[in-house]
Parts: structure tokens; sequence; C-alpha cells
């Protein structure tokens, strides 16, 4: 357990911590199978005889509206989630990376983090470069006070309002 960035109690976990498959273990793997374990479970639940038909339909019917994806949600940039259109740039798109990168090779690319598509570029370059800066929905609290995060950060943002000047 981490205190104020100090470790004060070993839990059972640290054990397993630097063991082979358990090094590779994170907690949205772990909310996986979780997920699939819940899954299993209620499915032999619901061939179960003794339950009624009904319950186990409207069982079935609430499974389904939970898992239905908010076709009509947006990112907190106001952009449509599933009426997006990503574009990512040639560099990525011909392969051109693997001419002036090295394999494993960590890079910051910019824009970054919530002002571009770092993730998509690297997904589409199957992982070939890491990523020093990927957005996840946050940042860690310190990260913001950076000075070279602060600089990026403003000239995205005057990027931003100079396009929507010049296309009003």
């Amino acid at each position: 357990m981490i205190i104020d960035g100090h470790v004060t109690i070993s839990l059972p976990w640290k054990l397993l911590e630097y063991k082979h498959p358990f090094n590779e273990v994170t907690p949205v793997r772990i909310g996986i199978f979780v997920a699939l374990g819940t899954a299993i479970a209620f499915a032999r639940w619901m061939a179960l005889p003794k339950q009624p038909a009904v319950r186990r339909w409207i069982l079935a019917l609430l499974a389904v509206v939970f898992l239905t994806p908010n076709i009509d949600g947006t990112y907190p940039s106001g952009t449509k989630i599933f009426r997006e259109s990503l574009q990512s740039p040639a560099f990525i798109t011909t392969g051109l990376y693997r001419h002036y990168l090295r394999r494993g090779e960590v890079i910051l690319p910019v824009p970054f983090g919530p002002f571009g598509n770092s993730l998509l570029w690297q997904a589409q370059a199957q992982g070939y470069f890491r990523l020093a800066s990927g957005w996840f929905g946050y940042w860690p609290p310190d990260y913001g006070t950076s000075v070279l995060i602060q600089q990026l950060s403003s000239f995205h943002s005057a990027r931003a309002s100079a396009t929507a000047c010049a296309n009003p």
C-alpha cells in the first residue's frame, strides 16, 4: 500500500508481482475476467429450470439494454463519439515511421493527449513505437504543472482558435 508516495504495507499481491504471468496483470484485465465470470454465472442461473420463464426473459432483456452503447454520446470536447472521422498522417499510414524510428522507441506525437489521435496511430503502427503520453480520460495531478505540457497545450489552443477564426 502506498500512502503519500511511501510504501507502508506490502499487500499479498506483492508476492506475485514479478512472477510470470502475474507481472502482466493490469486492473483492466482483472475487470474483464470478473465480467466473464459474472456472465458465466448469469448464464448458468438463467439455464436453471426452477426459475420462472418471465423472470429469465426480463433479466436477459435488461442485460441487453445495459450493454447497448450510447450512440448519441459525446466526448468532453463536444465531439460525437460515433460520428467522429479520424484522420491519420501519411507518416503512419504509409509506414514512413519505420525509416525514422527504431522499434520500441518512445515518442511524443504532436498533437498529443486529448488533442490528437496518438493512441490510434500507435495501434495502426501495430505497437512499433511507444508513446510518452497517451490519453485515457485524465492526467495525473502533477502532469499539468509541467512547463512542456503547458506549452504544448497552449499551442493547441492557439491553433484551434486560429482555425476557428479562419473558418467562421
